[in-house]
């Protein structure tokens, strides 16, 4: 309890001498993480489509990377029939895409193998491709942790709430998270800002 003497009272004096030291508000912001799922059926889509594919505004979010532009290539390819217009941007996508997947493979460290994503943009639909190693793999056929990670590291709504905050995130309601996990979401949210305490729940 703080008092109220003066024309500042120490809580208020508190919150700002802990913000200029550490530059972040005094409490937290606590969150509360609900699964996205996301299964094969979500991989694929057409341009037609892809506003309403939160998946897909996901990774172009992350590349950086309009529906317009998109949709601009499919509009040239359908008037001039040239498939090479859709190549030249799906080369430019998956140049970007690595950067994502080493992001991914930096953060999940589990195996020794790393992972491999890539968009693919056909005539009529476009794709989200993942490989292991040289192998294309299936999203709905792998474990339940590594389907865990995938939901998490594309909810980019979530992650962006929760950067350059000092957060208690609750996981699962009734369970202690293993310290593989925690120590998970203090490298993601390094790999976003700086360095900050998450105490995960």
């Amino acid at each position: 309890q703080f008092s109220n003497n003066g024309n500042e009272s120490e809580e208020t004096k508190l919150k700002k001498k802990f913000a200029d030291k550490y530059g972040i508000d005094f409490f937290p912001n606590i969150y509360k993480y609900s699964e996205r799922q996301i299964s094969d059926n979500h991989l694929r889509t057409t341009v037609d489509r892809i506003n309403d594919s939160a998946f897909f505004k996901s990774v172009l979010g992350i590349i950086n990377v309009k529906v317009d532009e998109i949709r601009n290539a499919y509009n040239t390819f359908h008037n001039l029939g040239s498939k090479g217009i859709l190549k030249d941007l799906e080369n430019k996508i998956n140049k970007k895409m690595k950067t994502v997947a080493k992001c991914f493979n930096d953060l999940y460290r589990i195996e020794k193998e790393t992972y491999e994503f890539e968009i693919d943009l056909e005539s009529d639909s476009i794709f989200f491709i993942m490989k292991r190693g040289e192998q294309s793999i299936v999203l709905d056929y792998q474990s339940t942790g590594f389907k865990w990670f995938f939901n998490l590291y594309f909810n980019r709504k979530f992650i962006y709430k929760i950067i350059k905050k000092i957060c208690v995130i609750n996981i699962w309601q009734g369970r202690r998270e293993s310290n593989s996990h925690q120590k998970f979401w203090r490298l993601l949210c390094y790999h976003y800002t700086t360095p900050l305490r998450v105490h995960v729940l």
